[in-house]
């Protein structure tokens, strides 16, 4: 049975040509996978909150 590290490929070495050396490059990558998830998440709930705000009247987000 192969070690645990290399049983589930990887996006990075599925499609990349990397040593075995480089594998910590596949934990960066998952790493700002999420933080563009939450940032684009974050992202749409601001421009989803405008569109809401500028349709019932308000022109700012202070709800005045």
């Amino acid at each position: 049975m192969p070690e645990s590290n290399t049983r589930l490929p990887s996006s990075t070495a599925a499609a990349s040509t990397l040593s075995p050396d480089w594998r910590l490059l596949a934990s960066f990558e998952a790493a700002n996978g999420i933080i563009m998830f939450g940032w684009t998440t974050a992202l749409i709930v601001a421009y989803v909150q405008r569109i809401v705000l500028h349709s019932h009247g308000h022109d700012d987000a202070s709800g005045s």
